[in-house]
């Protein structure tokens, strides 16, 4: 079983409580990392018992794109391999904060003895939330992203719906996904206005 926790792996140095704004520094590692049994990616130990979060040490963030398909590539993970990924996080004592927590030094979502992650859902595929009509009415899909994060909440305490969903410019006009091409989902070229 592929047990690689992300797709592409950015640190983020935190910064300690008493820096100021101006201070804090971000580094990003594009290499693909994949953790040992017990060691996470990214230099973060894995947090246990009941002492305060690591405030201080380099905080792990998860980037994905398209959730779905048959098999793990750069840009792809299947939706196995991303609920294995949950599991991996929720496993090692991550919990999930947002961007604008971790620059605020926000970690009162983070429990006691627990570890602060970022998830990172990049391009907006419409692999990542989207709705489906279910009994006359729309619902979250639960194969997208979303709906298996929410299925992954609901047996796991204390993960939080905490993510970052980066938009494209031309998302709304259904084009743009990883360029201006209609291969990707369905999606049409600019200025194509046929469904």
């Amino acid at each position: 079983m592929d047990r690689r926790i992300l797709v592409a792996l950015s640190l983020v140095a935190a910064c300690a409580a008493g820096d100021s704004s101006s201070q804090r520094t971000a580094t990003k590692d594009s290499a693909t990392a994949v953790p040992t049994e017990g060691k996470s990616a990214g230099d973060v130990a894995p947090a246990t018992g009941s002492a305060a979060p690591n405030l201080q040490g380099r905080i792990p963030v998860l980037e994905y794109h398209v959730i779905g398909g048959d098999k793990n590539s750069l840009y792809t993970r299947t939706a196995a391999s991303y609920r294995a990924d949950l599991e991996e996080a929720y496993k090692l004592g991550y919990r999930p904060i947002t961007i604008s927590q971790m620059l605020d030094k926000n970690f009162s979502d983070v429990p006691a003895g627990m570890a602060p992650v970022v998830f990172v859902f990049d391009d907006a595929s419409d692999s990542q939330f989207r709705y489906i009509e279910q009994g006359g009415k729309l619902v979250i899909d639960p194969t997208s992203a979303v709906g298996i994060w929410l299925d992954f909440a609901k047996t796991h305490p204390g993960w939080k719906n905490r993510a970052v969903f980066c938009m494209l410019n031309g998302g709304a006009a259904g084009h743009n996904f990883f360029g201006d091409n209609p291969k990707f989902g369905g999606q049409r070229r600019s200025g194509d206005t046929r469904r």
